[in-house]
């Protein structure tokens, strides 16, 4: 039974492969785009598709022959990146996706989305699956709402007959961060020490719990159901606190609050092709709102249907950093 994952260079991606592989399954087929960094598929037992989900005609070919699909690939984003850009890979790019999975009849499409794309609770709440208050929890980040069209993409084909799954993860720590994604949050505090904190929060999870929960949706959930995957609710200070720990540093002590945020990051804007990856980024208003906010969600249905397992934050967190130091990340080396 051929397995097909796309964005298996990204974390979550490189994660699920190895899981697979550890559990036996495949042969494992993997969609990745000429130029990628395949750091993170060396030496693995892979077949490997050229091609791209932005591209029709490669996806389908990946995808022909396949019994499942995980569908991984997408645009993370916090801010800066074209919209356009973010709608052609996450959107257009998974109903392309689906559409070869319809067409070839696999058994089941797993989609991986974002808690990005769980609208906000009320004050004072958990948000879940069946929170509706119209308010995304990174509020209107073009990331957030990409995510949340491909969700959207993805239930219109389930209404066609594809047998599809929606996985929402959290913010995830781990190896295997090639790019880095959340892995430059401790590549920063390794390298630097900066006084300040975003007022925000969000749930935090191990990137091998996220790809568990794949893993167990793929077999467990039901078509057309979502299921957010999450450990963790922390503030920012109490995540920085976690992460400035494992690098040895002291943490950050002064709170960054919304307004003086956004003016700094409109003064920063003329010098940001100057400025750190991260600190570039919150130069968008976008992520300025996006860090402000607090996003906490319950993962309970995915603990209950899917037995997701829950590793603690400080665990996830000291692997992260352990493979991003071993890869030559803290000193700029990395690839």
């Amino acid at each position: 039974m051929t397995i097909l994952v796309t964005g298996a260079t990204g974390m979550v991606g490189a994660n699920l492969v190895r899981l697979l592989l550890e559990q036996g399954e495949g042969p494992l087929r993997v969609l990745v785009r000429r130029g990628a960094n395949r750091l993170a598929l060396e030496g693995l037992p892979v077949e490997i598709a050229e091609g791209d989900v932005e591209d029709e005609a490669s996806t389908a070919a990946a995808v022909k022959g396949c019994a499942v699909v995980f569908h991984a690939a997408g645009l993370a984003d916090v801010g800066g990146a074209p919209v356009e850009r973010l709608w052609a890979v996450n959107v257009r790019g998974t109903e392309n996706v689906c559409r070869a999975a319809l067409a070839a009849g696999v058994e089941k499409l797993v989609h991986t989305s974002s808690a990005a794309a769980v609208d906000a609770a009320p004050p004072g709440a958990l948000a879940d699956e069946e929170t509706r208050t119209g308010v995304l929890g990174r509020g209107a980040q073009p990331y957030a709402r990409s995510k949340k069209e491909a969700e959207a993409v993805v239930l219109r084909y389930v209404a066609r007959g594809l047998p599809a799954v929606i996985v929402n993860p959290s913010l995830m720590f781990g190896a295997w961060d090639v790019k880095p994604t959340s892995g430059k949050t401790i590549v920063v505090a390794a390298r630097r020490w900066v006084p300040f904190y975003p007022v925000g929060g969000a749930n935090v999870l191990d990137v091998r719990d996220a790809v568990a929960g794949h893993v167990a949706a793929w077999r467990h959930g039901a078509v057309g159901e979502r299921y957010i995957l999450g450990c963790r609710n922390l503030t920012y200070r109490e995540l920085l606190r976690i992460i400035h720990a494992a690098v040895g540093r002291r943490p950050p002590v002064v709170p960054l609050w919304p307004a003086p945020a956004r003016l700094a990051a409109r003064l920063a804007r003329p010098f940001a092709a100057h400025l750190p990856p991260v600190a570039r980024e919150l130069t968008s208003p976008d992520a300025v709102d996006a860090v402000s906010r607090t996003h906490h969600v319950s993962a309970a249905k995915a603990i209950r249907v899917l037995a997701l397992p829950q590793t603690p934050v400080e665990e996830a967190v000291g692997r992260a950093h352990a493979w991003l130091r071993d890869h030559g990340y803290l000193n700029g080396e990395g690839r």
